[in-house]
């Protein structure tokens, strides 16, 4: 029994590092330098600037613009018994391109209401990496109590981005379906 407790406790204290360093880590400050768009960030943060995502939503994107100027290029290339159709296809495009920019400067504007060039709480989410493919940090953006990513979705700029799991997801999409009448930071 002795050489059996002896042997667990050797296996806890061998884990323990392990399990600490996956633990989520506590908020840091950063402050705002730029809004890039109604999820993307720039902040300074220990001396250094860094670009954030905010985690657990999604907004449209500023770049649609590029998409019809490729597809105007490809109608140039189009012999032309298909060309009449392809450019119709491109005035559909073009119009859900120009509402979605439309919507995604609105959610921009809005992130800079809610942010401002103010000191925000960067948190971590134990259930993702801290970056992502294009080395954003991956985080929970929070300012005088507030989560951004709940506000943006409670005013109609965001969705709840469940393509990856999050420990707040649960709260942003109950936001979105009108379960939650205000965000709360403190919804894990």
């Amino acid at each position: 029994m002795g050489l059996r407790t002896t042997g667990l406790a050797t296996i806890l204290l061998l884990t323990a590092p392990s399990c600490a360093a996956r633990a989520a880590p506590a908020g840091t400050e950063a402050e705002v330098v730029r809004v890039v768009d109604g999820d993307t960030i720039v902040v300074e943060r220990h001396g250094k600037r860094e670009k954030v995502r905010l985690l657990g939503i999604d907004t449209p994107e500023i770049s649609y613009g590029s998409l019809t100027a490729q597809l105007d290029r490809l109608a140039d290339h189009t012999p032309e018994t298909d060309r009449a159709e392809l450019q119709a296809a491109i005035a559909v495009v073009r119009r859900h391109a120009d509402l979605a920019g439309e919507r995604a400067r609105g959610a921009r504007a809005a992130l800079t209401d809610i942010l401002g060039e103010r000191s925000v709480i960067l948190v971590f989410d134990s259930e993702q990496p801290e970056r992502d493919r294009y080395g954003r940090l991956l985080v929970y953006v929070e300012i005088d109590g507030l989560d951004a990513g709940s506000e943006l979705v409670h005013r109609g700029f965001a969705i709840a981005d469940e393509r990856y799991t999050c420990a707040r997801l649960d709260t942003y999409m109950s936001i979105q379906s009108g379960g939650r009448s205000r965000p709360e930071v403190n919804a894990e």
